[in-house]
């Protein structure tokens, strides 16, 4: 019995695994927090960035929405806390940014689904789409 069950487990471990991957529902929205990052002075404090796991990432649908109405109701959203002595920087197409935001959506449906946005500020009004956000040390 054991040697089936873990023959089982070993089998369905890679879909198990991708189940978690779709973030508490998020099935069209990917993680946005940069996957590349490996911890804060890996591999040197100049080019490195806390992983998702030290910003305590976490993903939801619908959530967001009940907390800031301008969130489309169909979202996966996310809100970034950075660690001590790390602050926010977004991508924006190929440009990399200093950006203190506090949340972040992506629409699962619709024209805009799979894109990732957070609030504008006075330089740039509106929603800015973004590509990734890292948390890196402070400069």
């Amino acid at each position: 019995m054991t040697f089936w069950f873990l023959l089982v487990v070993l089998l369905f471990c890679p879909f198990a695994y991708a189940w978690i991957e779709e973030v508490d529902g998020c099935k069209v929205c990917r993680p946005i927090y940069n996957s590349t990052c490996r911890g804060v002075g890996v591999p040197s404090l100049k080019t490195s960035c806390a992983t998702a796991e030290e910003t305590g990432v976490e993903y939801t649908v619908g959530l967001l929405h009940q907390i800031v109405s301008h969130v489309p109701v169909n979202s996966c959203g996310t809100v970034i806390t950075c660690p001590l002595a790390t602050t926010q920087k977004i991508k924006k197409g190929i440009e990399e940014i200093p950006f203190t935001a506090f949340y972040y959506w992506c629409e699962e449906t619709g024209k805009n689904a799979g894109k990732w946005y957070t609030p504008g500020n006075r330089y740039e009004p509106g929603n800015m789409e973004i590509t990734s956000v890292a948390c890196r040390p402070i400069s």
